[in-house]
C-alpha cells in the first residue's frame, strides 16, 4: 500500500492459501497494490471556499454536484477544481458574476439522481462563454438534461456544442448561441471542390486530355484485338468458307443454288459434308 491514508479497514480476510499461477512459463506470484487516496473521493454542494479547500486533488465527487451561486464571485482561486473527472448531483451555474467559465476542463462524466437537469445555467448576465471540452456523458433522471436559460451574453464553447448537439431535443433547453466550425469547414470544402472541377481550371484541362487520349487508345486496341481474333479464326477453319475465286461445275452450281434457296427459306445454316466435296473439289484434302 502507498499512502492509503487511511484510518482502519479490512483487505482479505481469508488469504491462507494465495496459489501462484504459471505465465509464459513461469511462476509468478500475485501482487496487489492499493495505492488510492481517501481524498481523491469527495463530497459537493454549494461551491465556497471551505469547500474548495477540501477538494483539493479530488476527481470524483460522490454526491452533492457542483453549485455555483452568487456568493461564489468573491472567490478568485478555482484551481483545485481542475482534477475532477466524474460529478454525481447536479452543475449549477446560476446568478453568478463569472465572465468565462472553463473551470472543469477534465471533466468527463455527469450522473444526476437527483431532481432537475443534469446541467443547469441560468441568470448569468455576464457570462460569456462556458466551456466543458472533456464532458462525454451525461445522466439525468429528469428531462431536460440540459437547461441553459436568460445568458444574453452566453457562447458555448465548440466542444461541448458538439456534445450538446447530439442529445434529442426533449433532452435540452437553450437559448444560448453555439460555437462550430463544421459549417464553415464544410463550406470551404465545397468551394474547394468545385474550384478543382471547374472546367476553365488549367489543372482541369490537364488531368481531362490524358484521361481522354488514353480511352481512345483503349478503344482502338480492344477494336484491334476483336478484328484480329476474326481474321485468326477464318484463317484457322478455311473449310467453313474456301478462298476465291470459285469455279463450280454444273452440278455443283445445281447443289450451291439449291443449298442457297434452303437457307433463304428455312436458314438451317448446315452444311453437308458430302455436298461440300462436289462443291469445292480442290479444297477436299484440306478439310479431310
Amino acid at each position: 500500500m502507498k499512502t492509503p491514508e487511511t484510518t482502519e479497514g479490512q483487505f482479505m480476510p481469508d488469504a491462507s492459501v494465495w496459489r501462484a499461477c504459471i505465465h509464459m512459463m513461469k511462476e509468478r506470484a500475485h501482487r496487489i497494490a492499493y495505492a488510492a487516496q481517501t481524498h481523491a473521493c469527495c463530497i459537493g454542494g454549494e461551491v465556497n471556499e471551505e469547500m474548495l479547500a477540501a477538494l483539493h486533488g479530488c476527481k470524483l465527487i460522490r454526491s452533492g454536484g457542483l453549485i455555483f451561486t452568487n456568493t461564489t464571485g468573491n472567490i478568485t482561486d478555482l484551481s483545485s477544481l481542475q482534477q475532477i473527472l466524474y460529478l454525481k448531483g447536479p452543475l449549477i451555474i446560476e446568478s453568478t458574476d463569472f465572465v468565462v467559465f472553463e473551470f472543469l476542463p477534465r471533466l468527463e462524466f455527469i450522473v444526476n439522481p437527483e431532481e432537475g437537469p443534469g446541467i443547469r445555467v441560468n441568470a448569468n448576465p455576464k457570462l460569456v462563454f462556458f466551456e466543458l471540452p472533456k464532458l462525454r456523458s451525461l445522466e439525468s433522471t429528469e428531462e431536460p438534461k440540459v437547461v441553459i436559460l436568460e445568458n444574453p451574453n452566453l457562447v458555448i464553447g465548440e466542444k461541448l456544442s458538439n456534445f450538446l448537439r447530439k442529445l434529442p431535443d426533449e433532452q435540452k433547453n437553450i437559448t444560448a448561441k453555439q460555437v462550430t466550425k463544421e459549417p464553415q469547414d464544410l463550406h470551404s470544402t465545397s468551394n474547394t471542390t468545385e474550384e478543382e472541377i471547374h472546367p476553365d481550371d488549367p489543372s482541369f484541362v490537364a488531368i481531362a486530355v490524358p484521361l481522354a487520349i488514353l480511352f481512345i487508345a483503349l478503344c482502338g486496341a480492344f477494336m484491334w484485338a476483336v478484328k484480329k481474333k476474326r481474321i485468326t479464326f477464318r484463317r484457322a477453319r478455311p473449310c467453313l468458307l474456301p478462298a476465291p475465286n470459285y469455279q463450280l461445275e454444273p452440278k455443283a452450281q445445281v447443289i450451291l443454288l439449291s443449298l442457297c434457296q434452303d437457307i433463304m427459306l428455312f436458314n438451317p445454316l448446315i452444311w453437308k459434308f458430302e455436298e461440300s466435296k462436289l462443291l469445292w473439289p480442290q479444297e477436299q484434302g484440306e478439310c479431310e
